[in-house]
């Protein structure tokens, strides 16, 4: 863990939700957004190229789904915290997202006002 702001990387295949979710987060001194992916594969690259603190995973991804992506990053020992991005929040999200190494759960439409204070939580700052 550094002193600066906390190295975050999004993933959402919705390129106007992680484009606006970049933006609210640059706004913000205690984050810095080292990149966006749209899958999950480009996710696990990214976050072990960029050495990303924390990881905003959508959970419904194609091809390789944030839960997986997630499962990669904990096979990896990469030790960035992944809090899952999903547009329902249901015990079942729940439990997959806490099988699969998951630290946390935010809904996309409360986004705004609870990402920062779930990054910093996450991250230990």
């Amino acid at each position: 863990m550094s002193g600066g702001p906390v190295r975050v990387l999004i993933v959402d295949d919705h390129a106007l939700f992680a484009d606006a979710l970049k933006v609210l987060l640059d706004r913000d001194g205690s984050v810095h957004v080292v990149g966006v992916a749209h899958d999950g594969s480009e996710a696990v690259d990214l976050a072990v190229s960029t050495d990303a603190e924390v990881v905003l995973m959508d959970v419904g991804l194609p091809t390789v789904d944030g839960f997986e992506a997630s499962r990669r990053l904990r096979e990896l020992k990469h030790a960035a915290k992944v809090i899952a991005l999903t547009g329902r929040l249901d015990a079942q999200v729940r439990a997959e997202a806490e099988a699969a190494g998951m630290v946390g759960s935010l809904t996309k439409d409360h986004v705004y006002d609870t990402v920062v204070p779930a990054i910093l939580a996450a991250s230990g700052r």
